[in-house]
């Protein structure tokens, strides 16, 4: 991109199946072989790659979409998870394209050992497309074939191959601009280009929806640049892009129609996901290597990892001194032509915004980064600025690719350089680094499970959701049950129907719940629960795997309080009279439809009102309790009380999972402190419906009723809306007093 295109070479580097294309592959994919696959010993089905919950919701899709071929049912809406209402997938983490051609294999030998190859070939897939990249602007096979190791072996890919599938399917992306170039140069026409364009942004769409949305993103953003930069006869042909480029993302969103049906249908997920500030590259992570990198392994670098805030798996963005030096070097003398300046300027812009909304240095934050307006625009809410590391690499392949090809240094200077670049951006080389054993009990290692459970019955596995194995338990199973619950993505983690249920704070380990056996029961009666299934195991976020490390979830053997809670939701089950079954690590409790029967009519707002009720009249109980022992007023709060046992432990819980979840059963707060005039406030979180009961019994005791806090109630202000808001009450001392007298006659728990 720092020198005019050679036609007469153009025909040798204009395609993307040649032999040289074919050893590149070979050569890429053999190096996966070596560095991830070690570990698996050959054991394809007992072990898979990357560790934490994520690798097996990916082995759920796989399993998921075959089975959903082979009984013709439609594979994005699938109710075999949480059962009966079902999930949509188009917003989760599947991934489509490679679920649907996947299924063959996985049909033939399993979706463990087909996950394991996808993940095997994702490297070397994305090494392959930076290479056709690279090779068409350098027009040399070594040079190209190192930048297709830096996209492919990033350790942005590094971290993805921890964890996530859907993450390291990118090799659309440099087809995406190795296209866009040959159309700029003349090589191929508008009908070609628009047909070419079209596979890959229907390919790309199909491997991952995020990495879609920002490539167009970016894409404008880069094609804005160059026409700012650029002029002459080049910047007219910058403009002729903008007709084909707009025709072929209409025939894609054609071809999508039904895809995006499902997609908005049936209504889309609001606001953010995660906090975008949890998933932004550090400062120093441009510099310092993780243990994704063999080098990051060194215990200082390891000790400043881990003080980034983002997890492990999405903290891939460093930037080795030789690939730094690499690019500095491109800087000096492509800075002299608009093309140069173009790639170095991206390179800047991309690495700023993959810093997210704030500067954070060794995991502090510091001032605010464009991206915290960015970050507004549509399409972009729900991105993580971590990701865009991915852009940043196939900058920095392109500038290793051109400098190798151009540079004047001399060739030891190059081969010196270029080994910098390899040898510093090494993957972890400890094999069983990238590995977890799948673990199955013996119950779920044949077919035994068929003799204890019926033909598409529902089935509750505790621990619950991304926390336990129940997407692995069913996989295994070919769906032969179906989950009252499960684990498909953040967006939502729950369905609209599961989320009105208090247990879920519970059962995510979000806050305890105020008559939790009965909470348990109704929700079993209305999903129609015929068997629940407790482990021993669950996925917990660590600071230590192998070694010192940012945070990265491992499954662990249940803690004491765990254990507890779980023992105790064994003894509600056995007033079911559910005689526990041993399975190894799981014990499985059949449940019959006869004791359910005097909780069915127990619905979910009823249980909401429950709650509600005990929480807030534990608040009361509390506040009175704590006032009237003369204690200092300035110091109540919610974790005071705790503290000093006035309510349960476990009831007020803290910020919602995940950060900023747009389901409201994560949203637990509480409000409780006095006022220097005597006032004492009192509040919880809530929907109208569920709140409107507790308002009406305790107005008279207040002197003032906020909801939707700060605005004042007023029932014909109040709309039936049931959104998630804050109550407040505002209660003299004697109002108080009357209040927590009538709460705790109707059995508020004051302690636990």
């Amino acid at each position: 991109m720092t020198r005019p295109i050679d036609t007469s070479e153009t025909a040798s580097a204009g395609h993307v199946f040649d032999r040289q294309a074919a050893y590149a592959f070979l050569l890429y994919l053999s190096l996966s072989l070596l560095f991830f696959a070690r570990g698996l010993g050959g054991n394809f089905s007992t072990y898979h790659l990357a560790t934490g919950p994520d690798p097996a919701q990916s082995i759920w899709f796989l399993a998921w979409w075959a089975h959903a071929i082979v009984h013709h049912l439609n594979p994005l809406l699938p109710t075999v998870v949480f059962a009966p209402v079902g999930a949509n997938l188009t917003w989760a983490t599947d991934v489509p394209l490679v679920m649907l051609l996947a299924a063959p294999l996985t049909l033939t030998v399993g979706p463990i050992a087909t996950y394991n190859a996808l993940m095997l070939l994702a490297p070397a897939l994305a090494g392959w497309g930076a290479f056709i990249l690279c090779r068409y602007l350098a027009r040399q096979w070594w040079p190209a074939w190192l930048g297709g190791w830096v996209f492919g072996f990033s350790p942005y890919v590094l971290g993805a191959m921890l964890s996530h599938l859907h993450v390291v399917q990118i090799f659309p992306i440099p087809l995406i601009l190795w296209l866009v170039l040959r159309r700029l140069n003349g090589e191929i026409d508008p009908r070609r280009f628009v047909a070419g364009m079209v596979l890959l942004l229907v390919v790309q769409f199909g491997c991952f929806v995020e990495s879609f949305a920002t490539t167009a993103v970016f894409g404008a953003m880069a094609l804005g640049l160059a026409l700012l930069l650029i002029e002459g006869d080049m910047r007219g042909r910058l403009w002729s892009l903008i007709p084909p480029l707009a025709a072929a993302y209409a025939l894609s969103a054609a071809l999508l129609v039904p895809f995006l049906y499902y997609m908005f249908a049936y209504g889309a997920p609001h606001g953010v996901v995660f906090s975008s500030w949890d998933f932004s590259a550090d400062l120093l992570s441009l510099v310092i290597p993780t243990p994704l990198n063999e080098l990051g392994r060194l215990a200082p670098l390891a000790a400043i990892a881990a003080k980034f805030r983002t997890g492990l798996d999405e903290a891939g963005s460093y930037i080795s001194l030789p690939l730094l030096v690499v690019a500095t070097l491109y800087a000096r003398t492509g800075w002299r032509t608009p093309a140069g300046r173009l790639v170095v300027d991206l390179l800047v812009i991309m690495c700023v915004l993959s810093m997210g909304p704030w500067l954070q240095i060794a995991g502090r934050i510091t001032f605010g980064l464009p991206w915290l307006v960015l970050e507004r625009l549509p399409l972009l809410e729900k991105a993580l600025p971590g990701r865009f590391a991915i852009y940043v690499y196939l900058i920095l392949a392109v500038m290793v690719a051109i400098w190798l090809s151009t540079s004047d240094a001399t060739r030891p200077r190059k081969w010196l350089l270029g080994a910098g670049v390899v040898l510093l951006g090494l993957p972890n080389l400890n094999a069983s680094y990238w590995v977890q054993a799948v673990g199955l009990p013996p119950l779920f290692t044949a077919t035994a499970y068929s003799h204890y459970l019926a033909p598409g019955e529902t089935v509750l596995v505790l621990p619950f959701g991304w926390q336990g194995d129940d997407m692995l338990l069913q996989a295994s199973a070919d769906m032969y049950f179906k989950l009252a619950g499960g684990y498909v993505g953040y967006a939502p983690l729950l369905p609209a129907e599961y989320a009105q249920w208090p247990i879920m704070q519970a059962l995510y380990n979000v806050a305890g719940v105020p008559d939790g056996d009965q909470q348990l029961k109704a929700f079993l009666a209305t999903h129609n629960v015929g068997a629940v299934i407790i482990g021993d195991r669950r996925y917990r976020l660590t600071k230590f795997y192998h070694g010192l490390t940012p945070d990265v979830p491992i499954r662990v053997t249940v803690g004491p309080i765990e254990r507890r809670e779980l023992r105790e939701v064994g003894e509600w089950l056995g007033e079911l009279h559910a005689t526990p079954i041993e399975a190894g690590a799981f014990t499985l409790y059949p449940i019959s439809a006869q004791a359910l029967e005097p909780y069915r009519d127990l619905s979910a707002l009823e249980m909401q009102r429950r709650a509600a009720r005990g929480r807030f009249e534990a608040l009361l109980v509390a506040a009175q309790r704590y006032i009237a022992a003369g204690r200092d007023p300035a110091a109540l709060t919610p974790r005071r009380v705790e503290a000093l046992g006035f309510v349960p432990l476990d009831w007020f819980g803290g910020e919602p999972f995940p950060t900023a979840s747009p389901n409201p059963v994560f949203h637990t707060g509480a409000v409780l402190h006095a006022s220097n005039d005597g006032t004492i406030t009192v509040g919880i979180e809530g929907g109208y419906s569920a709140l409107a009961p507790l308002i009406e019994q305790y107005k008279a005791d207040a002197d003032t009723v906020y909801f939707p806090y700060p605005m004042r109630f007023s029932p014909a202000s109040n709309t039936p809306g049931d959104e998630v808001a804050t109550m407040v009450m505002d209660f003299s001392r004697d109002g108080l007093a009357r209040a927590a007298a009538s709460a705790a006659a109707s059995g508020a728990v004051g302690e636990r």
